[in-house]
């Protein structure tokens, strides 16, 4: 794909890569300006639906934590959604060995969560993020009801932004990757980072599960978290 042009965009670079589709920088030669193209990893006509569907969803906001939608295309055979670039380091390439100190993390995820918490108030109440018996998104981060195919929603948000919280703190992902399973892996759950991690996320599950789901109540409620 790199070097290749779709339409008026020149690919020049990989960004990331999920479950659904590859991220590339793009060169926009039409309007003299760089781009991310979010490109389908496999055709279909439920990808096709999944992608419009994600696109209407983020371009029906603006947050300053969020990049805008400007337009989703079709060149031959191959579907993307072009999307404001940021220029900056990937969270992950962030995150060091042993993790992060924990209120740097809190500060991240709430930056996270006020973008997850205004892309979900945009949502039309009620609908659902997955169709059932489909699993879609990157595993490690999928909630159980993802991996099991069933209807999925802004608690389905709360768990990954649980797992993302989890590996800033503990330096390593909570859950295997490689494989449908929410199974955990067994190198980082044994640390003493991991423990203070899996208590954060467990106290904000609770508390999540006693009111509205809301990533920004789940990720807010414990800023004092570093005296664990």
């Amino acid at each position: 794909m790199i070097g290749s042009t779709l339409l008026h965009y020149t690919v020049d670079a990989q960004l990331g890569q999920g479950g659904m589709g590859t991220v590339y920088r793009a060169r926009d030669t039409l309007l003299n300006r760089t781009v991310a193209l979010k490109v389908l990893t496999a055709e279909s006509d439920d990808a096709m639906r999944r992608l419009l569907h994600e696109a209407r969803s983020a371009a029906a906001f603006n947050h300053p934590n969020s990049v805008a939608i400007y337009s989703v295309e079709h060149h031959g055979s191959t579907s993307f959604i072009v999307m404001e670039h940021v220029a900056g380091t990937p969270l992950d390439s962030v995150i060091p060995p042993d993790g992060l100190p924990i209120d740097r993390a809190i500060q991240f995820a709430c930056d996270i969560s006020e973008a997850i918490d205004e892309a979900t108030r945009a949502v039309t109440a009620g609908a659902t993020f997955s169709h059932p018996r489909t699993v879609v998104g990157t595993i490690g981060y999928l909630a159980p009801e993802q991996i099991t195919g069933a209807p999925s929603g802004p608690r389905s948000d709360v768990f990954a932004l649980g797992a993302v919280i989890f590996q800033m703190i503990v330096g390593q992902p909570p859950f295997r990757r490689d494989a449908a399973s929410a199974r955990p892996s067994c190198g980082p759950l044994f640390s003493e980072g991991s423990d203070a991690a899996l208590r954060f996320c467990s106290r904000g599950a609770r508390r999540t599960a006693q009111g509205a789901a809301s990533t920004r109540r789940f990720s807010i409620g414990w800023t004092g978290i570093s005296g664990l």
